[in-house]
């Protein structure tokens, strides 16, 4: 009797796990197929400039969550970065509840879009340089809306000539447009099919998944699937560690350095790099004080959770990363002990080896080696995950050696109790030496900086320590 119970209840869950997985909606299975990482070559004709990576999922909470990011630069110029992030309502009918686009590069400011939805309806909030609208918008849309496509794929099986039309997000303008498609062909692979445009007319080959394998744009642009090693050997020169900026004269001890002027004689237009750089008699000047922070308020844009999200590059929510920021701050108490435990912890956690090939944050926490950037990335994940914003920051910092530089270098700022502090934990400093220059608009003035300060030296006017012995 009791086997026989045991066997009829087996059977019962086993049926009720086939219903609810029949009785699902239809969008959430499709959302559960797409999802993985996919990375994407971007070409101009022959030529690669950059990449494309997309992830699909769901997050901690069981919302389902789709990211891009595209970096990629035109001959050799400023790098151009486009990230996007859609969150869905875990539960029906599955509303869009976030979304997010930004751009940063070329000679325009950063500019960004968030549309975000609560009790009180939906709010879209526009940013350009420091210039900041929002209103409201009282439209909505589905995950079933965001599948469209795929789900007619798949339930029509439509042929060659076979035309759709799906919504669509315009975050330029904040509102809902129609997209039209037409089926080229089903083929070997899966479906081509197009997007027509008059001026950014679209192809598009899914496989038998319906995950993109390849785009072109207009004929020039491509994009082709790739693995994450080979999207990433294109990179345009951002991620060069080698680049350096010579000094006069050592600076000794330079982790105590508390106030640091530097000169710049032979230089052009340094303030298009540092916008705090003024120019004199002698030259440029640059004043640099410890605890740099990049911007005054890095959070005066929808607050300090605009970093605070899980993004591709901070995968805040992944079980890896809040069992290991938990361990970070182990029993401290408050927020300074715990920030200084996580400083501490990442500086020890990361064997440092300039020359490694960059790895995601995840790569970072299983295999334990890397560059700064990789310190940087995985603090900013950290952090994160503990309820602190952060940011990666990059710039320039002291270099020792018989030549002394300025160096290609990444930390962290990151708000603790109110108030955002400069740390570095690849030099396990918690509270960064004024030999650190963030670069303020990150990317593009790295560029500037790389394609255009070969010949860039600085003299030490004044340097001040922490202790009077030095």
């Amino acid at each position: 009797m009791r086997l026989f119970a045991g066997v009829l209840a087996l059977a019962l869950i086993l049926a009720l796990v086939e219903w609810l997985a029949n009785a699902r909606p239809a969008e959430a299975k499709r959302a559960d197929a797409l999802s993985g990482a996919y990375w994407y070559q971007l070409s101009m004709g022959s030529t690669p400039i950059g990449y494309l990576a997309t992830e699909a999922g769901r997050d901690s909470r069981g919302a389902w969550r789709f990211q891009s990011f595209m970096l990629f630069s035109l001959d050799g110029g400023v790098p151009v970065s486009i990230s996007e992030s859609l969150t869905f309502d875990p539960l029906p009918p599955h509303r869009l509840a976030r979304a997010e686009h930004w751009s940063d590069g070329a000679e325009s400011p950063s500019e960004g879009v968030v549309l975000e939805w609560s009790a009180d309806g939906g709010r879209a909030k526009f940013r350009r340089g420091d210039a900041v609208r929002e209103r409201s918008i009282d439209w909505a849309f589905s995950l079933g809306d965001y599948l469209a496509l795929e789900s007619w794929l798949a339930t029509e099986q439509p042929q060659s000539g076979a035309r759709f039309r799906v919504k669509s997000l315009d975050f330029n303008e904040a509102k809902l447009v129609h997209k039209p498609f037409k089926v080229l062909e089903r083929n070997e692979i899966g479906y081509r099919f197009a997007s027509p445009a008059p001026l950014r007319a679209t192809e598009i080959q899914l496989d038998s998944r319906y995950v993109p394998v390849a785009f072109s744009m207009s004929g020039l642009f491509s994009l082709t699937r790739a693995t994450q090693a080979e999207a990433l050997r294109v990179r345009p020169p951002l991620h060069l560690t080698n680049h350096r900026v010579a000094l006069d004269r050592r600076l000794p001890n330079h982790g105590e350095i508390e106030r640091l002027v530097l000169i710049a004689e032979d230089a052009q237009g340094l303030d298009a790099i540092w916008p705090e750089a003024r120019q004199g008699l002698g030259g440029w000047r640059l004043e640099l004080e410890a605890n740099p922070v990049a911007a005054a308020d890095p959070a005066v844009f929808l607050g300090e959770t605009a970093f605070l999200g899980e993004t591709l590059k901070f995968p805040v929510h992944h079980e890896q990363v809040t069992r290991l920021a938990s361990r970070g701050v182990g029993a401290a108490e408050t927020d300074e002990d715990r920030l200084a435990a996580l400083v501490a912890f990442v500086h020890a956690y990361v064997d440092y080896r300039p020359d490694a090939p960059p790895t995601s944050v995840l790569e970072t926490i299983n295999r334990r080696t890397g560059d700064c950037t990789e310190y940087a990335d995985l603090f900013t994940t950290l952090a994160r995950a503990l309820g602190w914003p952060a940011r990666t920051v990059v710039g320039l910092a002291y270099l020792d050696g018989k030549q002394p530089a300025l160096a290609f270098h990444a930390w962290n700022e990151v708000a603790v109790s109110g108030a955002w502090q400069a740390v570095d934990p690849t030099w396990n400093q918690l509270r960064a030496d004024a030999s650190h220059i963030p670069l303020r608009g990150d990317a593009t003035a790295l560029l500037r900086l790389m394609q255009g300060g070969d010949g860039l030296r600085f003299r030490v006017a004044e340097v001040r320590y922490a202790s009077p012995k030095n």
